[in-house]
């Protein structure tokens, strides 16, 4: 039973920091959209946030890839093209982690697997 639970709740975070870290880097996109338009129209720029906030989207990463045999970039280019879905009203945390894992395994090459 113990065992069972464990991937139970396994699944649980790894879904909860794919949301999270979709949510993250769609405010990414949006913030550097913004940002580019203002530098385009020659107005005061600053891609700071936009920076900070794909910190967030690496630190996401980074716990992915301790759970799992790839590299970072497979993470953070997975969770970039899960971003691009949009985020779709009723959408849950297993839904992201779906399309996450699909994209993953587009990426890699073969199927995700927890270490």
């Amino acid at each position: 039973m113990e065992n069972v639970m464990g991937t139970i709740e396994i699944k649980k975070v790894v879904s909860y920091i794919v949301k999270e870290g979709v949510r993250l880097q769609i405010m990414v996109n949006e913030e550097r959209a913004k940002q580019e338009n203002l530098r385009e129209s020659g107005q005061p720029y600053n891609f700071t946030m936009a920076h900070n906030l794909g910190e967030g989207v690496h630190g996401m990463a980074e716990v992915l890839w301790d759970m799992f045999a790839g590299m970072t970039i497979d993470m953070i280019e997975a969770i970039g093209r899960t971003a691009s879905t949009g985020l779709k009203p009723g959408y849950t945390n297993q839904d992201f982690a779906g399309t996450f894992f699909i994209e993953l395994e587009k990426i890699q090459g073969h199927p995700a697997r927890v270490r």
